[in-house]
């Protein structure tokens, strides 16, 4: 049984968003299991935790930033010893329909996602100290609807143009960065994630694990981001037909290569093509 939480009781005079700051060294005062009808947006900045979502539970380290949509249950747990530091952003469904109307439109992605579990990502040390500090903006702002969409359009763009501009921190291992740059060659590339295992020189269930440590997903997610990036280039700046795109990035099947980039940018290639040249012309 979960409780349902109403946007109502978080913004009691109408205010456009709810945040919350917290360091807690054992149990995380929350409200037990639940939903609601507003959304989230959640990230750790200090400890562990587990986040039961949905029915299922998921690891929570420091960098994790997880996106909440409505009607998602769910609840956080502190792993001892402790303390875990979260910071939450909570805004009415209104905000999340008018940005998907403007910016997002077609996009299959973060609080828009149709899969059974939140989309979660990693954030490097870099940019989690970014969004510390547009969090403090945030708090000592005014409570207004235009404070909020600038929090959460800076935020997103952040979060996309990630995997065209990562900086690892320091202490990622050398290997993974230098795997990093080297998969975007397109040999590399087109081979897929057999060449990203070979740069990187370690076993396949090492690689697995510390590409989920330090780059937040999956050794088959981050070579189909660099694929998706280099088609999304190529569309801009060639007029090379799409099923040469489509093999030269590394993608068999060009019906898979429309899903995955429509998911990330919003359009189909084509229409993706159509929309830039006549911005150009």
């Amino acid at each position: 049984m979960s409780l349902t939480l109403n946007w109502r009781v978080y913004a009691p005079q109408g205010e456009a968003f709810h945040i919350q700051s917290d360091l807690r060294l054992r149990e995380w005062p929350g409200a037990g299991y639940h939903t609601h009808d507003f959304a989230e947006v959640f990230w750790i900045y200090a400890g562990t935790g587990r986040h039961k979502i949905n029915g299922e539970i998921q690891r929570l380290e420091q960098g994790h930033l997880v996106f909440v949509r409505p009607n998602d249950t769910h609840d956080i747990e502190i792993i001892p010893p402790g303390p875990l530091g979260l910071v939450n952003v909570a805004f009415p469904v209104q905000t999340l329909r008018y940005l998907k109307r403007r910016y997002f439109r077609g996009l299959d992605r973060w609080f828009w996602s149709p899969v059974p579990l939140p989309e979660t990502c990693l954030l490097e040390a870099a940019r989690l100290a970014r969004l510390q500090e547009w969090a403090d903006n945030l708090m000592a702002a005014p409570n207004t609807v235009l404070e909020i969409e600038r929090f959460l359009i800076n935020l997103l763009h952040m979060v996309a143009a990630g995997i065209e501009h990562e900086s690892l921190p320091e202490e990622a291992p050398d290997w993974l960065i230098t795997a990093c740059h080297r998969i975007r060659e397109r040999e590399h590339m087109r081979t897929g994630v057999a060449a990203w295992v070979r740069l990187a020189g370690r076993s396949p269930e090492h690689v697995a694990r510390m590409t989920r440590k330090w780059l937040g997903m999956s050794p088959t997610d981050y070579v189909n981001q660099v694929r998706l990036a280099f088609v999304e280039r190529q569309l801009r700046l060639t007029s090379t037909p799409i099923l040469d795109l489509s093999l030269e990035a590394g993608f068999s099947n060009l019906g898979y290569l429309y899903k995955l980039f429509k998911q990330r940018y919003g359009l189909p290639p084509r229409q993706y093509r159509q929309k830039h040249r006549k911005i150009i012309v």
